[in-house]
């Protein structure tokens, strides 16, 4: 039996705690396995926690990518990732990752299902998925939207929702 040379070296407490939650991710799910959805949705957030916006947006775009994941398994393993008290920017991010990737029909069905839980909808992903929607130029689903924005109770910002009067309806 032979002696190695060097032992590998442990990582030590501050070196756990500077991972990433990225990093965090993949250690989940092993060593060359795809981590799975609920191991992405923890790691998303959180990254949001921890105020890591750009690195939850990533996970939260490498979720959307996955083969077979559908938006409702995303938004049931977000909402119990953080069953207590549902992290906001989280829902934020994963709306505008689906409008920025030109994807504003999944952007919906994700809006519509986080409704349905009653999770608050913030304005500012309330704006882009109007935004996406009548640039995507879907007059019908932008009013059902607009809809549902406002029976939520959502603030609007009027300039960003694609309304042309200004004063807060649509005309679509």
């Amino acid at each position: 039996m032979t002696i190695p040379r060097r032992l590998p070296r442990l990582p030590t407490a501050t070196a756990a705690i500077k991972r990433s939650a990225g990093t965090l991710a993949i250690d989940l799910g092993g060593i060359g396995a795809r981590p799975s959805t609920a191991a992405l949705a923890a790691a998303a957030t959180a990254a949001a926690a921890a105020g890591r916006a750009s690195e939850c947006q990533s996970l939260l775009l490498r979720m959307s990518r996955r083969r077979g994941a559908s938006r409702r398994d995303i938004v049931s393993s977000l909402l119990a990732s953080s069953p207590t008290f549902p992290q906001t920017q989280v829902f934020d991010l994963l709306i505008r990752t689906y409008t920025q990737s030109r994807k504003p029909r999944e952007a919906f069905e994700a809006f519509r299902l986080l409704l349905d839980h009653r999770v608050p909808i913030p304005a500012s992903a309330s704006n882009a998925l109007l935004a996406a929607l009548s640039r995507a130029g879907w007059p019908h689903l932008t009013a059902e939207a607009y809809r549902l924005v406002l029976s939520s109770n959502s603030e609007v910002s009027c300039r960003r929702c694609g309304c042309s009067n200004g004063i807060g309806r649509f005309d679509g």
